[in-house]
């Protein structure tokens, strides 16, 4: 595996785990926050299934990890809409409709899409590792649905005095949508990492918009804080992944154990 590549990887992967812990540790009963912090989450056990799969040392282990992965994958985007029906203004007559319904109805959504894509190949193929017509038409639904309401959203607030929130929302949220798309191509190796790599730099830009959104609505400043959680959870991350590391120095090579452990390592200390 490319040491480069894999260390982007997981960096990603702490990162989004961190700010996803974050953000539903900040008022996680506010709805915006949550499903922030639940996309973001779900992308990183994405992110760490598929590095997992790659190593897998048996294929009965590979199978296994990537029922896990596949579905996973589509997750983010359905808790992203989520987000971003909630950060509609809250006379707006849609969210008035959808949003009693919404917690519920998409945790359950989430739920069937698992199970669904994990027991069944109804959303991806895991014979021919193809996706699957519907697995196209779920991210074509479910992506253009994002885009709608994050032009609500932009549109909903423009008068508010939060416009580069405003804007990284709405040009995270279409590259989001591209990532995953093209995520959804049949291509491998390098470029399969580097999309979904994408991904997670675009929700992290999203994860901040959002931040940002909810604490001016609070009347508060969330820079400070926010500095200082990732701070302190990058020091514990890396003393701890660290000694992961001087282990795989002192193996010669990344086995899979010892990938599990360094990842394990990571979420532990974050």
């Amino acid at each position: 595996m490319d040491a480069v590549l894999l260390t982007l990887q997981i960096l990603s992967f702490g990162v989004a785990w961190w700010l996803g812990w974050y953000l539903l540790s900040q008022e996680w009963e506010r709805a915006a926050r949550l499903f922030a912090g639940l996309s973001l989450l779900e992308y990183a056990v994405a992110l760490a299934t598929d590095l997992l799969a790659r190593q897998a040392p048996s294929a009965a282990l590979l199978d296994f990890l990537l029922r896990l992965n596949r579905p996973v994958l589509l997750l983010p985007i359905l808790f992203w809409l989520g987000t971003l029906l909630f950060l509609l203004p809250e006379e707006n007559s849609l969210r008035r409709w959808l949003a009693p319904l919404a917690r519920p109805g998409l945790i359950a959504l989430a739920v069937f899409i698992f199970l669904a894509g994990s027991m069944t190949n109804l959303l991806y193929d895991y014979e021919s590792l193809r996706w699957t017509v519907l697995g196209y038409a779920y991210i074509a639904l479910v992506g253009a649905a994002a885009l709608v309401f994050s032009y609500l959203v932009l549109q909903g607030r423009r008068q508010e005095a939060v416009r580069l929130p405003l804007a990284l929302v709405w040009v995270a949220t279409i590259f989001v949508t591209l990532g995953l798309t093209l995520v959804l191509l049949p291509v491998a190796g390098r470029w399969a990492q580097l999309f979904v790599l994408s991904i997670g730099i675009d929700l992290l830009v999203l994860g901040v918009g959002v931040a940002s959104l909810e604490a001016f609505s609070s009347g508060e400043t969330v820079r400070l804080d926010m500095a200082r959680s990732f701070g302190g959870s990058l020091l514990a991350a890396l003393l701890f992944g660290l000694q992961v590391g001087m282990a795989i120095y002192l193996v010669g090579e990344l086995t899979w154990a010892l990938l599990l452990l360094l990842l394990a390592t990571v979420a532990t200390a974050i």
